[in-house]
């Protein structure tokens, strides 16, 4: 009995012994174990930004550059912050959803979409990642919800309408014989969808009457605008699109070569954007490109005062 005893005691001594160094060690390393916690609440976090881009044109690094800017003037520094990483489909539709499930598995604090497409694969595919659109023409009709204030609660964004009102009144002022213009969309894409409804009526409030030519892929829009361009339309007011953005660079050459040809038998006025696309052109942010070619529109305004002035009064 004595020696059971005298085992439990040492047996309770042992444990008090390891009780006494385990609270010693606590307690030594409770002070650095703050020191880390303070550092960690201190440490900023660097958010990962994922630009998510459909197409790689003018209009989107317009709407990049701007993006980039606005976090600039938020006070936000690159590199402190946050930092970047763009990501671009080259206009590839079946490479968009790829994008996003990288950024997602990539770790993003934050998407920012540029385009009807990357918006609504985010949508889709980024339910617990922040999504922030931009470059759309109505991110309701994409998608993202009912109203402004029942939408899916991870994004938020801005709706871009083609300034419609301003380029029409910018031809009455600098080209007052232009009464019908010509645009070529795409039927399958939602935001030309919403630009040619927002065209038709600021066409209708300024006078203007409008012929659209749809084209459903690239390869159809240098036939489109050839088409266009041979219509009686007094001059091209091209609204945005991803498909036309893309493939306007092939189309020209052909439609300019119509329209001269169609201008020159009828004897009428050009002022048509397939030989200075950029004249009479506005961009998806809403600005008429009219702006950054003015040498070229003055070239076409000067050129069309003349030929108005040699034609033969009408009968």
């Amino acid at each position: 009995m004595r020696s059971l005893l005298h085992a439990l005691r040492r047996v309770a001594l042992g444990i008090a012994v390891v009780a006494a160094a385990s609270v010693v060690l606590l307690l030594s390393d409770l002070q650095h174990r703050e020191r880390a916690a303070r550092r960690a609440l201190t440490r900023k976090h660097v958010w990962k930004i994922y630009f998510v881009q459909y197409n790689d044109v003018i209009d989107v690094k317009d709407a990049e550059s701007g993006v980039l800017e606005g976090l600039r003037e938020a006070g936000l520094e690159d590199g402190r912050d946050f930092e970047v990483k763009i990501l671009n489909a080259q206009g590839d539709m079946a490479t968009v959803s790829a994008l996003i499930d990288s950024a997602v598995t990539g770790g993003a604090d934050l998407l920012i979409t540029f385009s009807t497409p990357t918006l609504q694969a985010a949508l889709r595919r980024a339910q617990n990642v922040p999504v922030v659109y931009n470059y759309v023409s109505s991110g309701l009709k994409a998608g993202a919800g009912k109203s402004n204030s029942d939408h899916a609660p991870n994004v938020t964004g801005v709706s871009l309408l083609p300034a419609n009102d301003e380029a029409l009144a910018l031809l009455r002022t600098h080209f007052p014989s232009i009464h019908k213009v010509g645009t070529l969309y795409c039927p399958a894409e939602t935001n030309m969808v919403n630009a040619k409804i927002s065209l038709d009526q600021a066409a209708k409030r300024a006078g203007f009457q409008v012929e659209y030519v749809p084209a459903e892929t690239a390869t159809d829009v240098p036939d489109a605008a050839a088409a266009l361009m041979s219509r009686d339309i007094d001059a091209g007011l091209q609204i945005p699109g991803n498909l036309t953005a893309s493939a306007s660079v092939s189309a020209r050459p052909r439609a300019a070569r119509t329209y001269r040809s169609s201008r020159s038998r009828s004897r009428r006025p050009s002022a048509g954007p397939w030989s200075s696309w950029h004249a009479t052109t506005t961009t998806a942010a809403g600005m008429p490109r009219i702006s950054r070619r003015g040498s070229c529109a003055e070239k076409i305004r000067r050129r069309s005062r003349s030929r108005i002035s040699r034609r033969p009064a009408s009968s």
